[in-house]
Parts: structure tokens; C-alpha cells; sequence
């Protein structure tokens, strides 16, 4: 079960929580959080995505808005929202781009700019619920893991909830028929402002990249994810922007679970907007099964393939640097852990960059024993 963080007091604008003695050397501060909110051409929900940020419960935030060359009314809708919430305590910035770069681009240009300890980044089109970045610290604060990842609700255009148990994020077995509450109108209607869809205690569940492999999808999309931002120091994929225009969660999921695992939140603490100008997901929820048209899953295949020809590429190109942070020993077990989810014949074209960074013994034996 998790508890909340207790909030005691605030001293120049920092949260802080201990005795209530006054001494400043004496408190403890929460870490402050960075959200990125990325967008492009999403004025028509980017109102409500700030909005969910602004009643947080928790309160040490920092909001970093990206606008990728949006050509509709995206910027000034935002500017206008800035003006009207510049008194707040949760402080909201817009950095505008020049031209349109894509969703990696936007991940970079906020982490460059962002200041906290944590870091989420939000889909301009969808929204987070109040006790979104409270339940994320704690896990984090209890788990030590590099990221955190919610489960969601499904939303249309209209903000009209399509389900409450999205299967595109992390689920716990299902219940039984006979243990599932029926809830009455009045009830459902206030499901609206609800803090989480949780109901209660929280479940959960810390993932290893020994169990849970480099390159597989074991989370959620965007809007869920939170990350310990020391684990994203060398996040340096600034020279493969053209691959990563779109599905970038994935290449920043993954890379942050190989660096320092992941761990499950069993609470839907995102709303994830399915919509016609959604890139990936635009159709309506129809079962309880994920249908994928041939064009998503050939997506899927070159994600597994640039994510790990473009990955090898960041280690050896900062082979020394990640040499000062961990030992050789460690290096080439990370390296292992990064192709052991891979088959053979994904791993034969990137054998060149492979080499370079593994001898010709530790490849085969990680092959030859792949679990």
C-alpha cells in the first residue's frame, strides 16, 4: 500500500516536510519535478493537458511546454494560459521551436531546459489526474528505480471515458465477474473528479531488464511514464532525430529500464486521448484485444530495429564517458542485457558495432545464453 507524502510547510517557495522546528538547515525538501509537455498542432486539448498540471496535489513542479512549429492556434493559447496562471506556484514555460522536429527532439530540447530531479513528459493530448506526480514520487522515493510507469484511462475527442482498464498500460490479472463493483450513475459521474481511478491502496510491481528484456514494450504510453533524471545523463540521441519523429517513448522507456530497471504503478493516473490526429492510436476502443493494422506493426518492427542499432551506437560513442560511471565488468553486463532480447538474426546486422564494444567470446557466450 502507499501512503501520500506529508506536506507540512512551505519556506521561499519550497515544500518541505519534517518536525516544524523553523530551522531551514532542519527540513528536508521534496525534489522538485520537471513536466514536458510536447506539442504540435494539439490546440484543441492543449488547455485541458495544462490544466491537469495546475491542480496537482503535489506542488514542487515545473511545467516546460515544447511547441514544435505548430501552424494552428497551439502558442497562443498557451501564452494565453501562462498569463493567466502566472501567479501560481507551479511555475509553466513555453519554448517554441523554428521549425518541426518531432517528438524526440521535443523530449531533448525539455530535458536540456528542465531543472528537477524527476522528470515526466505529457502528451499535449492527453491528461493527468491530480494525484499524478505525488503517486510517481512516491514510488520512486520507495523503489530507487530510473522510471515509473501508470496505468491509464481511454478518452475520446470529447473527454467521454471509452474504459477505465486501457490494455495498452500494464494490468494486474483481471477480476473475476462476480469481484467487480457495479458503481451507480451518481457514482460514475463523480468518477470525473477523481484524484486516481485506484480505489484505495496501490499496488506496485519493480521490473528488471534480466526478467523483463532490452526492446520488449512493458509499459504505458507517454503520458505515464515519469524518470529519475540522473538516469537520462546520457540520453545523447541527438543524431538520430529523423528515427525517432514519432513512438520516442519507446527508445526513452527503454533506455532508462537498461540503465536502472522500472517499476509498475497499478493505478490509472493519465487519461490517453484516442483521436483522429493521434499518430499511433486513432481508433476507438472496440475489445478487449489490440488490434494493430499492418501499418503499426510494420512501426513496431522498425522500432525493434533502430532501438537497438541506434542504442549500441550511444555506448560506443560514449564508451568513455559511461567508463567513469561504471566499471568494465558492468559495462559489458549492460551491454549483454541490451541484445539478450533480441534474436539472432536482429542482432547479425549491428555485429560490426556489437564488436566494437563486446570481444567475440562475451558475444557468443551472451547468444548461446540468452536468458
Amino acid at each position: 500500500k502507499v501512503s501520500w507524502l506529508c506536506v507540512i510547510g512551505q519556506t521561499g517557495g519550497n515544500t518541505h516536510i519534517g518536525r516544524g522546528t523553523g530551522k531551514r538547515e532542519n527540513m528536508i525538501k521534496l525534489p522538485l519535478v520537471s513536466i514536458v509537455v510536447t506539442n504540435y498542432n494539439y490546440g484543441e486539448f492543449i488547455e485541458e493537458c495544462l490544466a491537469g498540471i495546475l491542480v496537482q496535489s503535489y506542488r514542487r513542479i515545473e511545467c516546460i511546454i515544447v511547441d514544435d512549429c505548430s501552424t494552428d492556434d497551439s502558442a497562443s493559447k498557451i501564452e494565453s494560459f501562462i498569463e493567466k496562471n502566472k501567479n501560481s506556484d507551479i511555475t509553466f514555460t513555453l519554448i517554441k521551436n523554428k521549425e518541426t522536429h518531432g517528438q524526440l527532439a521535443g523530449f531533448l530540447t525539455g530535458l536540456n531546459h528542465s531543472s528537477g530531479i524527476f522528470i515526466g513528459f505529457v502528451d499535449a493530448d492527453d491528461i493527468i489526474l491530480p494525484d499524478y506526480v505525488n503517486t510517481h514520487i512516491n514510488a520512486h522515493l520507495r523503489t530507487s528505480v530510473a522510471m515509473t510507469v501508470s496505468q491509464q484511462i481511454e478518452i475520446d475527442d470529447n473527454g467521454e471515458i471509452h474504459t477505465l482498464r486501457s490494455i495498452a498500460s500494464p494490468q494486474m490479472p483481471r477480476q473475476d465477474e462476480h469481484d467487480i463493483l457495479s458503481l451507480k450513475f451518481e457514482d460514475l459521474k463523480s468518477l470525473v473528479n477523481s484524484r486516481t481511478f485506484s480505489g484505495g491502496s496501490i499496488a506496485l510491481k519493480v521490473l528488471s531488464v534480466k526478467t523483463h528484456k532490452f526492446g520488449g514494450w512493458h509499459w504505458g504510453p507517454t503520458s505515464n511514464l515519469m524518470f529519475r533524471k540522473s538516469a537520462l545523463a546520457f540520453f545523447d540521441f541527438g543524431d538520430v532525430l529523423e528515427h525517432w519523429k514519432y513512438c520516442a517513448d519507446y527508445l526513452l522507456s527503454s533506455f532508462a529500464h537498461l540503465i536502472g530497471g522500472s517499476c509498475i504503478i497499478y493505478a490509472p493516473l493519465a487519461a490517453y486521448r484516442r483521436h483522429s490526429k493521434n499518430g499511433f492510436t486513432n481508433k476507438a476502443v472496440t475489445g478487449d484485444v489490440r488490434y494493430f493494422s499492418q501499418s503499426s506493426r510494420d512501426t513496431v518492427l522498425r522500432i525493434r530495429k533502430a532501438i537497438l542499432t541506434d542504442t549500441l551506437a550511444l555506448f560506443l560513442r560514449k564508451k568513455d564517458q559511461l567508463s567513469g560511471h561504471m566499471d568494465s565488468e558492468i559495462f559489458e553486463s549492460v551491454i549483454g542485457n541490451m541484445i539478450r532480447g533480441f534474436k539472432t538474426k536482429e542482432i547479425e546486422p549491428n555485429m560490426e558495432l556489437l564488436e566494437k564494444l563486446l570481444s567475440p567470446e562475451k558475444i557468443k557466450k551472451v547468444m548461446e545464453n540468452p536468458g
